[in-house]
């Protein structure tokens, strides 16, 4: 588990209840999910830790269980993500709320154009797709049409050449 390091204990139950309480999330403690103590896991790598008695005291790891899945919450969430954008759990100071909240807008705007234009091209493809089938349903009835008037000059030229005896 990753370690954090606290400068009193309150600072420590504090964080532990804003990123571990399951009310937060919406969820009920006693009917979704039980917590154990995890007393196996261990980092792959301690040595930018110091020494393992002093890890031992600020780690305190927890096994949530949702039915048969069994998940280990982060002990301290990253600020940004794999991808490099921030969470969206982080407090932001008023400014950069407010932009958050304007880009918000503004990116709902955008998508909201982009969907218009998707529709409105996904119609106009449509439409074409409908007159390219009238037309082609208008072609199949000109070529019958056609091959029963070959048809109808074949049979009256081999009438013609009975007739006549050539």
């Amino acid at each position: 588990c990753a370690i954090v390091k606290f400068k009193n204990k309150l600072d420590a139950i504090t964080y532990s209840q804003v990123h571990f309480d399951p009310v937060i999330f919406g969820c009920e403690v006693q009917t979704r999910y039980s917590v154990v103590a995890d007393t196996t896991s261990q980092d792959a790598d301690d040595s930018h830790y110091g020494n393992q008695e002093e890890r031992s005291d600020n780690c305190s790891c927890f096994l949530v269980k949702y039915g048969p899945a069994t998940i280990k919450p982060r002990k301290y969430p990253a600020l940004t993500l794999a991808t490099g954008r921030r969470s969206k759990y982080d407090i932001l100071s008023t400014p950069e709320a407010c932009r958050r909240d304007i880009r918000r807008v503004r990116n709902r705007a955008a998508q909201r154009r982009a969907t218009e234009r998707r529709d409105e091209i996904h119609a106009n493809l449509s439409e074409q797709v409908k007159l390219l089938e009238i037309e082609r349903y208008y072609l199949e009835n000109d070529i019958q049409h056609l091959n029963r008037r070959k048809l109808l000059l074949e049979t009256l030229i081999l009438k013609y050449k009975e007739e006549c005896g050539a």
